[in-house]
Formats: C-alpha cells, structure tokens, sequence
C-alpha cells in the first residue's frame, strides 16, 4: 500500500492547503507562545490587537481557499480538512471577537 501526503501531491490545491496549515501554526506560535513569552500580553494588549486581527484574517482566508481547492479537486482529504477547517475557522471567531471586545471597553 503506497501511501501520498499532501506535499508528495505537486497541485496548486495542495500546496496552499500546506501553506494555510504552516500559516496557522506560525500565527498560533506566535500569539500564544512567543508574544507572552516576552510579556507582550494584558497591558499591551490594544497594541497586539491589530496584529492579531491581521493574522486571524489571513488565517482563516487560507484555510478557507485550501478547502475550496480539495473540494474542487475531489481529493480524498477533503472532509478531514473541512473538519480542521471549521475548528480553526471557529477559534480564530472566538478570538476576534474577545480582541473586539477587549478594544471597545
């Protein structure tokens, strides 16, 4: 039995699923790990805010154009990255709108 990952597959629908995946690893580094590591957190937090919108909304268009792309393409990895999709799209939600709020009080 062979088995492909989706970096083995040379398509563009691959390659920016993969991209949106190390983008989303990269943002939650980031903005969970790196940022209050250095103490970058509550008092400084309506200056991260707007990279942290930034990144959110980066974030979610490229999970959603990868998971347009599998669904064109009928891959077979489609629907456990529908699943992963929808988690990532209802955290980065959660969190935009807890950055909202915290801007507007």
């Amino acid at each position: 039995m062979t088995f492909t990952t989706l970096e083995a597959t040379n398509s563009p629908g691959a390659r920016r699923v993969v991209a949106g995946l190390y983008l989303s690893a990269g943002r939650c580094l980031l903005l969970y790990v790196a940022l209050p590591l250095f103490g970058l957190t509550g008092r400084h937090a309506r200056l991260i805010a707007p990279l942290d919108l930034v990144l959110h909304g980066v974030a979610v268009a490229c999970v959603v154009t990868g998971c347009r792309s599998l669904w064109r393409a009928r891959s077979r990895w489609r629907v456990p990255y529908t699943a992963l999709a929808l988690a990532v799209g209802l955290m980065s939600s959660t969190s935009i709108a807890s950055t909202l709020d915290g801007l507007v009080c």
